[in-house]
């Protein structure tokens, strides 16, 4: 196809003015250029695309981690619930008092 196309460019130019000539030139600095500024655009949207993916894969870290955060307060504040019946339990059987020896 390259080959086709340097062909087909040779036998334009051979045909073609001066003026023709120039301005095919800067028809190809045009598509070079943006076939630059494309492929530029594409690394970019890659580079943008993993951060993003990071971010999100942070995030769901940082979910996990609170729920079993979350789960772990739960689980100590049943101990504590645990832990306050029980002492209650105790004063109540050594005679509801304050604690004190009278």
């Amino acid at each position: 196809l390259q080959r086709s196309v340097r062909d087909l460019d040779q036998v334009i130019e051979s045909k073609a003015t001066p003026a023709q000539i120039e301005e095919l030139a800067r028809i190809r600095a045009v598509q070079e250029m943006m076939k630059v500024v494309t492929d530029d655009k594409e690394r970019t949207v890659g580079v943008y695309e993993q951060h993003a993916r990071r971010g999100y894969e942070e995030i769901e870290r940082l979910r996990q981690d609170l729920m079993a955060e979350r789960k772990e307060v739960a689980a100590l504040r049943a101990e504590l619930e645990i832990v306050r019946g029980d002492r209650s339990r105790m004063v109540i059987m050594n005679g509801g008092g304050d604690g004190k020896d009278n």
